[in-house]
């Protein structure tokens, strides 16, 4: 016999989410669309960690006073695979916006 679900005993976790290009335009927007989907619950619907390769930058340093005090900076660098296996392997969802450099030996890294 199927059993009933209901919302009570569903998870209420937040999913944690990684933005590669977080400063550009597009990284933007989808900061934007997350933030602005809600939680039940009073608890946020995502745990967002804002890649940049420079979070001294002050477009990384704007992003949390422009959309959430939540929001995490992450740096990284793209010839550092460990670091990056770090990174990734610590969210659920990642969104990777980079915009290609019309190196197709560099973009395909």
């Amino acid at each position: 016999m199927p059993t009933e679900t209901s919302a009570t005993t569903a998870t209420t976790m937040s999913v944690r989410v990684l933005v590669t290009g977080a400063t550009g335009n597009q990284g933007r927007g989808i900061l934007r669309s997350l933030l602005s989907t809600k939680a039940p619950q009073k608890q946020p619907a995502y745990i967002i960690s804002a890649m940049t390769r420079d979070p001294t930058s002050q477009a990384a340093q704007d992003l949390p006073h422009l959309y959430s005090n939540n929001l995490k900076l992450v740096q990284y660098d793209f010839n550092d695979l460990h670091s990056l296996a770090r990174v990734y392997n610590s969210v659920d969802i990642a969104f990777h916006v980079q915009p290609q450099t019309g190196n197709v030996e560099k973009d395909q890294r």
